[in-house]
């Protein structure tokens, strides 16, 4: 099972979305200035216990009790390639190459077989990840990014609005342009002020 300690972390803005949206999102601007919650191996061992439940292998079933220096350089590049993807898909253009081919190469590392049990009697079926534990994790990253850009969510998919924010999240209502009320508030108050400072240099 991943631990992490909690003082040793960066805290980024969780916003219960999919996967890769976690992903590129622990990337993130705090008062004006880029913020990386994936700076060291305890801030990744704390970004996968926050996400245990959207990744497709059960953490406590994996031999990795402490993300390496070797397994955060892995993550953001997977990252990087995650954001190149997803950005891509937003302004409908095409997709770096290298990133795509990250990708694939990630989803790759951990092929999935099914296997069959017979337990009381009655025959059960699961997938099973034929690779090492580390590539199990990156893979299921990498797959949750490619349902993303091939299923029904992409559509959804945006940019926050708000002033200096850098987030992706899906949209839910129609017309809701933010990642959270907070950078909506703030969108408005920048709004308000700029209007009155139109109508104050009109005069």
């Amino acid at each position: 099972m991943y631990h992490y300690k909690r003082s040793l972390v960066t805290r980024y803005p969780h916003l219960d979305l999919l996967l890769p949206l976690e992903l590129v999102n622990s990337r993130f601007a705090s008062r004006g200035q880029l913020v990386d919650a994936l700076a060291t191996p305890e801030d990744l061992d704390a970004w996968l216990q926050t996400n245990a439940e959207r990744l497709e292998v059960d953490l406590s079933d994996v031999s990795v009790t402490r993300a390496t220096p070797a397994l955060l350089d892995r993550f953001r590049l997977l990252r990087a390639a995650v954001h190149d993807s997803l950005a891509a898909a937003i302004e409908a253009a095409p997709p770096s190459p290298a990133a795509v081919q990250l990708l694939n190469e990630a989803a790759a590392a951990a092929p999935r077989f099914p296997r069959l049990d017979v337990r009381d009697g009655a025959y059960h079926l699961h997938m099973v990840d034929g690779a090492d534990s580390e590539a199990v994790v990156l893979a299921s990253v990498a797959r949750a990014t490619m349902d993303l850009l091939v299923g029904p969510d992409l559509g959804r998919l945006r940019r926050c609005s708000g002033p200096g924010c850098v987030l992706f999240f899906l949209r839910e209502r129609r017309r809701r342009e933010w990642c959270s009320d907070a950078c909506g508030n703030r969108a408005r108050v920048a709004r308000h002020y700029e209007h009155h400072r139109q109508a104050a240099l009109r005069r």
